[in-house]
């Protein structure tokens, strides 16, 4: 379980951190986070309505594929991480409300 949180925790930070020795170094905050099978999480994700709309490569250590569900619906939505067949929640919420060119949609 250390392992995933680790691994959760780097995929994390790689969304708000990169390595450049001209700025000020980052503060590494420790978080717990939900880590469970990815096929778990997705029948999880599924049975609130939810589907991906935004899907990438990270450019973190551990080479992780990141999602973004939401429900349209409900406006509610659900940050993953995934790597091989585990999959972490990194975030979740509710209004999410999608933009063109800084304007609402």
């Amino acid at each position: 379980m250390k392992k995933i949180i680790t691994f959760g925790l780097v995929c994390l930070l790689s969304l708000f951190v990169q390595a450049d020795t001209n700025k000020e170094q980052a503060e590494v905050v420790s978080i717990e986070m939900y880590c469970f099978t990815t096929d778990r999480v997705i029948s999880e994700l599924k049975r609130f309505g939810e589907v991906p709309v935004i899907i990438g490569l990270a450019s973190d250590i551990a080479g992780s594929t990141m999602s973004l569900w939401t429900n349209p619906s409900t406006e509610t939505w659900t940050l993953v991480a995934t790597k091989q067949n585990v999959s972490c929640i990194l975030g979740t919420g509710e209004r999410l409300q999608l933009l063109k060119s800084g304007k609402i949609i």
